[in-house]
């Protein structure tokens, strides 16, 4: 809001009243702020007015009361004198005051100066800081920014790596699940072919009833059949038992990987809503 006139007068007109000089700084002061470029010139004219005043209230008219001429002579060039004199001293004194005047008003002049340099100072200093924060703000953001990259391309190297590892260990638990069949398959060819033996050896045995020999033979054969089942099926199961072993610790790591894989990912989608 602009300053009035009107203000800057009311101001001075209390501060004279208080015994005081009004000053542009001691009238700023006073209204709580302002411009000096305001203050100054509506200042300047108050004063020119109270001059003014002062002036007409000194003035004088000199009285003429003797009826005789010489004493009217007298009088008058007395008064003249007296006028003369009365007028020489208000020079001087209106001389004296002008000169305080201007003294008074190159100190005021003096202070605003250095109010406005001590502002312009405190304000340079602020700036001069917001700078320094800016730029250390930018710096840090330059930083966040870096880290954040880094951080996303480590996530994604890191979900990649175990993506491979995860396709590699479900090719090999494929590969497991082959040998798993084919040894299954295996199996199974031993037993039928245990059994086709066996019933060789029984067929042989019913005809080894009409040679001693030919029994002999038979319960060989049926001996051997029975030997060759028995660790044609213990390898089996031995091999089921590695298999199936292989089979829980393949789904385990896989378990792990992926375990691994989802935290991978939703710390990388963290970081990502966080940025």
């Amino acid at each position: 809001m602009a300053l009035r006139k009107e203000d800057i007068f009311a101001v001075a007109d209390r501060l004279a009243a208080e015994g005081k000089n009004p000053t542009q700084t001691s009238v700023r002061q006073a209204l709580g702020g302002g411009s000096f470029a305001s203050i100054g010139p509506a200042l300047k004219e108050w004063k020119e007015a109270q001059q003014k005043e002062q002036a007409l209230a000194e003035v004088h008219v000199p009285e003429s009361i003797s009826d005789r001429m010489e004493q009217l002579k007298a009088a008058a060039w007395q008064a003249a004198m007296e006028e003369a004199e009365r007028r020489l001293s208000a020079e001087r004194q209106a001389l004296h005051e002008a000169q305080e005047e201007a003294d008074a008003a190159v100190t005021e002049a003096n202070e605003a100066v250095a109010i406005l340099e001590r502002e312009a100072e405190e304000r340079n200093a602020l700036i001069e800081q917001l700078q320094k924060e800016v730029t250390g703000l930018e710096q840090r953001v330059a930083e966040v920014q870096e880290e954040k990259s880094r951080s996303e391309q480590a996530h994604l190297a890191e979900a990649a790596r175990l993506s491979e590892k995860i396709e590699g260990l479900v090719a090999r638990l494929d590969d497991a699940q082959a040998a798993k069949s084919e040894a299954r398959a295996d199996a199974e060819q031993a037993r039928n072919d245990a059994d086709r033996y066996k019933q060789l050896a029984e067929s042989e045995a019913k005809r080894a009833a009409e040679a001693e020999n030919a029994m002999r033979k038979a319960e060989q054969q049926i001996a051997v059949a029975n030997s060759q089942k028995e660790a044609a099926q213990e390898q089996a199961k031995e091999r089921a038992e590695r298999i199936d072993s292989l089979e829980k610790q393949y789904r385990k790591d896989i378990e792990e990987l992926r375990s691994d894989h989802r935290t991978a990912i939703e710390a990388l989608r963290s970081e990502l809503n966080k940025s």
